[in-house]
């Protein structure tokens, strides 16, 4: 390898400083691939057959003000995506049109403590992301007791995706790091 090298420095002084950039994209790009954990594969399913009813219906109580007029959500249309497998975090979406305005569509995280649930994160949403790239996905990175989240989005009126990082502190999640990369 090194008489490879010795050959491109003396016949072409530059091909080096090429080799090296070329090496570097390489890395960055498998490295990317590793940013987010086996989790991002994780489906979105019924809330109902991976979670407790008990847990669903506090999830929509919780998050939700509908009023008497309005008719009651339909447990068996809210999704679930379970992130991690030791302490798992339970990533509600509730696919209505009800809980969705300007900003997007209510995500809400639980994450069990004991016997019970705590809502650990809740956000708006927009899912309208580039195919491949998942809206919630664990990163493996702890801060606390649990993985962190990467959360992707589109930056308004622009060709940029941001990557928002939120970890465990204290008893919620919070944002820790926000980048941005070109669509």
């Amino acid at each position: 390898m090194s008489k490879i090298f010795k050959q491109l420095r003396s016949r072409h002084p530059f091909s080096l400083v090429v080799v090296g950039v070329l090496l570097s994209i390489v890395v960055v790009l498998g490295l990317r691939g590793f940013w987010i954990s086996s989790a991002s594969a994780a489906q979105w399913q019924s809330a109902t057959r991976v979670v407790p009813e008990a847990l669903v219906a506090r999830a929509i109580a919780s998050n939700s003000s509908l009023t008497s007029k309005d008719p009651p959500l339909d447990i068996s249309n809210v999704k679930v995506m379970v992130l991690g497998q030791q302490a798992p975090l339970y990533v509600f979406d509730f696919n209505t049109p009800k809980l969705c305005g300007a900003a997007g569509c209510l995500y809400v995280v639980y994450a069990q403590q004991g016997e019970s649930y705590q809502l650990v994160l809740s956000l708006y949403l927009n899912r309208n992301l580039p195919k491949g790239i998942p809206l919630i996905a664990l990163k493996d990175v702890e801060q606390g007791s649990k993985p962190c989240l990467a959360i992707s989005q589109r930056v308004s009126n622009s060709n940029q995706l941001s990557s928002l990082l939120y970890c465990e502190q204290g008893n919620r999640y919070q944002r820790v790091n926000e980048s941005f990369s070109s669509l």
